[in-house]
């Protein structure tokens, strides 16, 4: 398997069968705040690179197709707006290295109906090609566009499902999310008059007092959020001890405040044959009566999804094995987990599930 497997993986089986098949929590996700909408496709990046063999960036150095010059690219929303009743998002990617990795993305949903495209890198570095994902998963190549910016990129799409882009009017009217949130800028008016004597001295002494405070809380809040590692476990809210190869059925609510990661961690207590272990089987949680498993791979030493590794000597090990995550907005209905676990080799003496919990700074404001 490609060591960036990780990256086709993604735009090509993980992103569109959520879009399919999750399609109003994935619009109502990239329906919010920037930063809310960025945390949502990170959390899919990092609970695909449980999938494949090798973790890529989900950010780094490259060129864009037909690009001399360097430029940082990632995993982001470009833009979010509506065209004929569709609601249409276009994401960015890391670097596409390959022919046939992921360029741009461009999801357009409308009444129920989503449509998954992929900008893909063409055999020379000044090429590009279509293709539509449809909801089987099946890669249909559709007409290339007739250029290699995201405005060419648009309009083919448009000319699939139905909409125009006015000329001149940029990639989704340049003004991201506007139509999607209705967001508004308000100007601020300033109280006329003005403060007199050491009463207004004052007053602006602790007026500036007040802001360096803020400041110094929001300068924290900031660094919280880039010193946090969401790679590890969180506080854990939930243990439930389980058995090899036995139906697991377990849940939680979260009711508190904003949006919140909650991971599955199974720790497993085993010996190793031949100093190999592998732990298959299936997991899934997310709200609802029910929730949709995805298989697990998982090895004793891949470098991601495994941790708090212990060796115990003559073949025996302890090891915390992250087997699913999801990002929650915070209500009342419960979270359903279920799946089945078990050694594919080695074996499993004991076993525990945790669900552990962690919330960035800007989680808490989330709504």
């Amino acid at each position: 398997m490609s060591k960036r497997k990780h990256h086709t993986f993604f735009s090509h089986t993980r992103l569109p069968s959520f879009a399919h098949h999750k399609t109003s929590q994935l619009v109502k996700e990239l329906g919010g705040p920037t930063m809310l909408s960025e945390g949502f496709l990170f959390h899919l990046w990092q609970q695909t690179a449980m999938l494949v063999p090798q973790e890529m960036k989900h950010v780094d150095i490259g060129r864009l197709p037909g690009d001399e010059h360097d430029n940082v690219l990632k995993l982001t929303v470009l833009g979010a707006d509506q065209r004929a009743g569709w609601d249409v998002f276009m994401l960015g990617m890391p670097p596409a290295i390959k022919k046939g990795e992921a360029v741009y993305i461009c999801m357009a949903h409308k009444a129920g109906q989503m449509r998954y495209f992929v900008l893909e890198r063409g055999r020379k570095p000044d090429q590009v090609q279509l293709a539509e994902i449809n909801a089987d998963g099946k890669r249909v190549s559709k007409p290339a566009p007739p250029g290699i910016d995201l405005t060419a990129f648009l309009e083919a799409v448009g000319r699939e499902v139905g909409f125009d882009v006015p000329a001149g009017s940029g990639v989704l009217d340049d003004a991201p999310y506007d139509s999607i949130h209705n967001r508004t800028t308000r100007a601020s008016s300033n109280p006329q008059g003005s403060s007199k004597g050491w009463i207004g001295k004052v007053g602006c002494a602790v007026l500036v007092a007040l802001a360096l405070g803020v400041m110094g809380l929001v300068g924290y809040g900031f660094y919280l959020e880039f010193v946090m590692d969401l790679r590890e476990p969180g506080t854990v809210v939930k243990t439930v001890k389980v058995k090899p190869d036995k139906n697991i059925k377990t849940g939680f609510v979260w009711d508190g405040v904003g949006y919140a990661f909650h991971d599955a961690w199974l720790e497993v207590e085993g010996t190793t044959d031949k100093d190999l272990f592998f732990l298959k089987g299936k997991w899934g949680c997310e709200r609802g009566s029910k929730a949709d498993t995805d298989k697990i791979s998982m090895d004793l030493y891949a470098l991601s999804g495994v941790r708090r590794v212990e060796k115990l000597g003559k073949g025996r090990f302890k090891a915390w094995f992250k087997i699913g995550d999801t990002y929650d907005r915070s209500s009342k209905r419960p979270i359903s987990c279920r799946g089945r676990l078990d050694a594919g080799m080695g074996k499993i003496r004991k076993a525990r599930l945790h669900i552990t919990r962690t919330q960035r700074p800007s989680d808490f404001f989330a709504f």
